[in-house]
């Protein structure tokens, strides 16, 4: 029974951060009109498990390691300052498959930091991820069209890598609760040290003066979300092997997939996504092989 909770846990991950991925498009698209905003109202969300994690589960301080929390919240709102960008530039589809390189670069520190080397099967994961990455950023038939989002979300995915990195490393010494709350703090003083740049500021001022309250609602249920997915991926953690979980979470992508190809057949004003054969065919190719890359990482 235990087998079937951790399963439809990473599952649940799964398909709430792929709704995460197709809120953040249509709020980044219709709603602000700068990326630094977003990740300013996102990020400043974190102040809610602050308030709440210590009414259910009790906070540590640890002189290094809860330092080390708030530095990863830090990391955390750099990088999706990069991906933010990304999401901007790319359909929320191919973006939350291109994510999925980071685990090329968990591969690359785990073996420069801690000499953790992958199995032939893993090298063979890296390798389709690559080739899959390229699919997925094949846009025009008979022409080789690569995204300008690859730029950001090679830095997104690159970051991200060095904050699972820390925060797997960090989960020997410190509970995950304790972790959670002082990367929390860590996130809300990031965002909040943003408004002392005078550009970022300026465009967070007016995105603040024609923004609506059902966009506030919006970014609030995002957060709640990603969240949410955030605790049943680590109770999938606690059940269950880690490679199995993470391989599970990389089916990510392909629940993207699916919303977006709904959206665009019953409310495509919602969301902006190219589904004519071409970017179909290319779109789940892509999505298949990245998925079976990461699997071969995280397995192997």
């Amino acid at each position: 029974m235990s087998t079937y909770i951790w399963i439809s846990f990473s599952f649940v991950a799964a398909m709430l951060w792929a709704l995460d991925n197709i809120l953040d498009k249509h709020i980044l698209t219709n709603k602000l009109k700068s990326a630094h905003s977003y990740n300013l109202l996102t990020n400043m969300n974190d102040i809610l498990p602050v308030i709440l994690i210590p009414l259910f589960a009790r906070v540590h301080f640890d002189p290094v390691f809860s330092v080390v929390a708030l530095l990863f919240g830090a990391l955390t709102v750099v990088s999706l300052i990069f991906y933010n960008k990304a999401i901007i530039e790319e359909e929320a589809s191919r973006i939350a498959s291109l994510e999925w390189i980071s685990p090329i670069f968990v591969a690359i520190l785990s073996f420069v930091l801690f000499g953790e080397k992958l199995s032939f099967l893993g090298y063979w994961g890296i390798l389709l991820i690559v080739i899959g990455a390229f699919v997925i950023s094949h846009k025009k038939q008979k022409k080789i069209v690569i995204s300008r989002a690859i730029g950001f979300i090679i830095i997104f995915s690159f970051l991200f890598a060095i904050g699972d990195i820390i925060s797997d490393y960090s989960f020997n010494y410190i509970d995950f609760w304790s972790f959670f709350f002082w990367a929390s703090i860590g996130s809300v003083i990031s965002s909040l040290s943003l408004l002392g740049f005078p550009k970022i500021r300026r465009e967070f001022w007016a995105d603040m003066q024609i923004m609506k309250m059902k966009a506030f609602l919006m970014i609030l249920v995002v957060s709640i979300l990603y969240y949410i997915a955030e605790i049943f991926f680590y109770a999938a953690l606690s059940l269950g092997p880690v490679s199995l979980v993470v391989a599970i979470v990389a089916t990510q992508p392909m629940f993207t997939f699916v919303y977006a190809l709904g959206l665009s057949l019953y409310k495509p004003e919602f969301l902006k996504e190219q589904f004519d054969g071409f970017n179909i065919a290319t779109k789940l190719l892509g999505i298949i092989i990245i998925i079976c890359g990461a699997s071969l990482i995280t397995i192997f």
